[in-house]
C-alpha cells in the first residue's frame, strides 16, 4: 500500500512558489509574466477541480479536465520550459493521468536544473510514486533523496511507510521493519499510523514473526477506534493509497479483518469477519503473480483462515440453537 496523499504534500511544496518576476526579471526576458501567469492558472484550475483531493472520484470529467491541462501546458512549450514550475507542474498531472514514464521525464530535468527549488519536495514526491509504477530501484533512490529534502514529521512518515513496501517488493524484509517502524514513530496523524502500523505489521508477517505481526495490526486497528479513516482506506478500494502489485491490498484487508475478528465478542459477527478474511486470501491467491515471493504463505494464510471460519460457524451455529433469541 502506497500512501499518496498528494493533497498533504502538493499544498506544502508550492505555497511557496509564487514568487512573481521581478521588474527587472521582465525586462531582461517579456515571457516571463506569461510563464508565471499560465503557472499560476493551472494551479488554480488544478485545486478547483479537486485534483489532489483524494476524496473526490477521478470520473471521464475530471481527466477531462486534466488532459485539457497537460495539452495547454504542451503547447506553451512547459516540457522545456525555462521557468521550472511549468515542468512541475505537467509533471503533476502526467502523474495524476498515469503517464508515468513520461512523468518521470519530466520531473527529473526539472530537478536537474533546480534541485533546490521550493517545489523540488513536492517533484520528488512525484517522481517516487512514478517510479512505484515500473522501477522499484529508482523508487528507492528517489525515496533517499526526498527524505534528505523533507524536514516535516509526517510527511517522512509517509515516505518511510512508501520505502517500506518498495523494500518489501524487493525482499528486504529487515530493512522494510526498520522503515514501517521508523515511520510508525514519526506520524503526527492518526491515519497515517494506522497505515504505517499495517505495513509493519505486514513486513513482519513475512519475515516470519506472526506474533509481531498480530501485535502491529492490533494496535493500528485499536488506534484506528477514534479515527476510522485509515482503517476505512485499508477496507475498502477509497481513495488515497494505492497498491503494487495492485493486489497486495488483499493481504492488508485479510489482516485487518482477522484483527476484527479475534476482537469480535458477537460470534455471528466474528463469523463475517473470519468468512471476509478467508475470500480476501483467496482473492490473493488467484491474482497474485505465479512467481509473487509470498504466494505459499498467502496460501496457508487462506488455509488458515477457512479452519477459522469453520470454527466460527460452528460457535454462530451452537448459539442460535441454544440463545435466548432461537425461535423454534
Amino acid at each position: 500500500m502506497i500512501a499518496a496523499l498528494a493533497a498533504l504534500l502538493s499544498v506544502g511544496g508550492s505555497a511557496h512558489a509564487e514568487t512573481p518576476p521581478s521588474a527587472w526579471q521582465a525586462a531582461v526576458d517579456p515571457a516571463i509574466k506569461a510563464r508565471y501567469a499560465l503557472h499560476l492558472d493551472v494551479s488554480r484550475r488544478l485545486a478547483s477541480q479537486g485534483a489532489f483531493d483524494r476524496e473526490v472520484a477521478f470520473d471521464a470529467f475530471r481527466r477531462q479536465g486534466l488532459e485539457r491541462l497537460r495539452d495547454e501546458l504542451l503547447g506553451a512549450g512547459a516540457e522545456e520550459s525555462p521557468d521550472v514550475r511549468l515542468r512541475f507542474d505537467l509533471g503533476r498531472i502526467l502523474v495524476l493521468l498515469d503517464d508515468y514514464p513520461r512523468a518521470a521525464r519530466v520531473f527529473e530535468a526539472a530537478l536537474q536544473l533546480a534541485p533546490h527549488h521550493p517545489m523540488a519536495e513536492e517533484a520528488l514526491w512525484q517522481l517516487a510514486i512514478s517510479y512505484a509504477h515500473g522501477d522499484v530501484e529508482r523508487e528507492l533512490a528517489t525515496y533517499e533523496r526526498y527524505l534528505a529534502l523533507a524536514v516535516r514529521a509526517e510527511s517522512r512518515s509517509i515516505a518511510y511507510s512508501n520505502r517500506a513496501e518498495a523494500e518489501m517488493r524487493q525482499g528486504r524484509l529487515e530493512e522494510a521493519i526498520e522503515d514501517a517502524r521508523y515511520a510508525v514513530s514519526l506520524a503526527t496523524n492518526i491515519d497515517t499510523a494506522v497505515l504505517a502500523g499495517f505495513d509493519l505489521g505486514v513486513a513482519l508477517d513475512r519475515y516470519g514473526d506472526a506474533a509481531g505481526a498480530a501485535q502491529a495490526v492490533k494496535e493500528a486497528v485499536s488506534a484506528a477506534r477514534s479515527a476510522p479513516r485509515g482503517l476505512h482506506m485499508i477496507l475498502s478500494d477509497g481513495q488515497g493509497v494505492f497498491y503494487v502489485p495492485d493486489y497486495d491490498k488483499y493481504w492488508y484487508r485479510a489482516m485487518a479483518l482477522a484483527e476484527l475478528a479475534r476482537e469480535e465478542t458477537d460470534a455471528v459477527e466474528a463469523l463475517g469477519f473470519w468468512l471476509a478474511a478467508a475470500a480476501s486470501w483467496e482473492h490473493f491467491v488467484m491474482l497474485a503473480d505465479p512467481a509473487d515471493r509470498w504466494l505459499s504463505l498467502a496460501v496457508r494464510h487462506r488455509d488458515e483462515a477457512r479452519g477459522r471460519s469453520a470454527a466460527a460457524r460452528k460457535a454462530a451455529g451452537s448459539r442460535s440453537t441454544a440463545g435466548p433469541s432461537s425461535r423454534d
